[in-house]
């Protein structure tokens, strides 16, 4: 379902395959995680996850896996800072 989403938005394949593996690593982001540290550290651990593997499959650039992700580049700054 979220894989023909980010097809029908436009984002392209790189979207689609980025949402593919998140969805793939859900165990990493259970129920039981969320009652282990919280709704908004599994959200930060999550987004950093995604990110991770977004500028990976850019070749680490930031500027691609931010659109590739539909967010604006200083986002991903933030969330590389965030510790």
């Amino acid at each position: 379902m979220l894989e023909d989403l980010a097809h029908r938005s436009g984002y392209g394949s790189a979207w689609s395959s980025l949402v593919r593996a998140a969805s793939s690593h859900d165990r990493e982001f259970s129920l039981d995680r969320v009652r282990k540290v919280g709704w908004h550290e599994a959200t930060r651990q999550f987004q950093r996850s995604l990110l991770d593997r977004a500028l990976a499959e850019c070749d680490g650039n930031v500027t691609q896996a931010a659109q590739c992700l539909g967010i604006a580049r200083s986002h991903i700054y933030n969330v590389i800072a965030y510790k």
